[in-house]
């Protein structure tokens, strides 16, 4: 688990910090529980959870943090309790996973304490990631790679979207990950010009490009890659639009270093496509951060204004969608470096007509 002390000492302004989110508490003890509250104090750390939880928590936390038994129904009293004994009158709290009724049952239990958010100094401490994270997500990345190699193998004339994200999920599980990062994209056809296309019943044929945006859980890290190619001749035009799209990728990449702005990256992508005529099809952000979560900070969009750092790990991801036509993306995932960047993605972006 993570040195909580050291974590605390980024929350400026605060006597305490309590943690509630799933992301939150595992990025902190690297232990998955959806059933945890985190407080962080001057004194400690104490993890509070229910009993079906406690002995594994015990053993995830060790001597990083002091583990209390509760229900949903004493959970704010024995927190409160706590933070009355450390002499606790501002607490710091994460805005963006709180909900409108837990900060309404937060605020009354936790009477004369002022409740602050304190989003920022996570999503500062959670994007620049430590080596052993780093060597998680490529362990994460490398599953996405050859799983994606494996399901290749499987795709022929009459499989449906369905079927194809089905033995991708296989083999991401066979090859050990955890789970899912996301649910699997995977589109034939016109359903590629829709970004977020959910797999469904369409069967491939001759001629279809295939758009697949997949990534899996290792050990708690996600992944994520997206890669378009054909079944088939796709035509003159499909392949215009993917080396324009390809060309936008690794225009991105080549932006990508400590110093610059989420945005500086969105600009290189974007002003490529924009110089092909392609720009009003770009319909989202170039990338995001990658971590605990699929989309963490730092975000790689017109309006990222976050300076990437060493450790950053993001994406960068144009795409081209031309409704009720086709779609071409291609994502890679980018560890940020000082002098540039390098990609944890290996899977061939050349166009691929199988």
């Amino acid at each position: 688990m993570k040195n909580l002390e050291t974590v605390f000492k980024k929350f400026r302004n605060v006597d305490a910090a309590l943690i509630t989110s799933e992301a939150g508490t595992f990025y902190l003890t690297g232990y998955a529980n959806d059933s945890a509250y985190v407080l962080l104090t001057k004194s400690g750390a104490f993890y509070f959870t229910d009993t079906r939880y406690t002995e594994e928590s015990k053993a995830a936390c060790g001597d990083g943090a002091e583990v209390i038994t509760v229900n949903s129904r004493d959970a704010y009293e024995k927190i409160f309790g706590i933070m009355i004994k450390t002499g606790v009158k501002t607490l710091g709290f994460e805005g963006k996973y709180t909900t409108f009724n837990d900060y309404s049952a937060m605020s009354k239990a936790f009477e004369g304490i002022k409740l602050v958010p304190v989003d920022a100094a996570l999503d500062e401490l959670r994007s620049v990631k430590t080596r052993d994270e780093i060597s998680l997500i490529k362990k994460a990345a490398s599953i996405n790679d050859r799983a994606f190699a494996k399901t290749l193998k499987k795709i022929k004339a009459g499989v449906t979207e369905r079927q194809v994200s089905s033995e991708l999920e296989y083999q991401m599980r066979k090859l050990g990950a955890d789970g899912l990062a996301f649910t699997t994209i995977v589109a034939f056809g016109a359903n590629t010009s829709k970004p977020h296309a959910h797999a469904g019943d369409t069967v491939l044929r001759e001629g279809m490009p295939v758009t697949i945006d997949f990534g899996c859980k290792y050990k708690g890290y996600c992944s994520d890659i997206t890669r378009t190619f054909a079944f088939g001749d796709p035509g003159a035009d499909f392949r215009k639009i993917y080396d324009a799209v390809l060309n936008a990728n690794m225009r991105g990449i080549s932006a990508v270093k400590a110093g610059v702005k989420g945005c500086d990256v969105d600009n290189a992508s974007r002003d490529y496509l924009k110089l092909e005529g392609l720009a009003e099809y770009f319909l989202h952000g170039t990338g995001h951060g990658v971590g605990v979560e699929i989309h963490e900070a730092p975000v790689v969009n017109p309006k990222g204004d976050t300076v990437l750092k060493k450790n950053m790990i993001i994406t960068v991801e144009p795409g081209v969608y031309m409704e009720g036509l086709y779609g071409v993306r291609v994502e890679d995932l980018i560890l940020v470096e000082n002098d540039g960047c390098s990609v944890i993605s290996r899977t061939d972006k050349k166009l691929l007509i199988l």
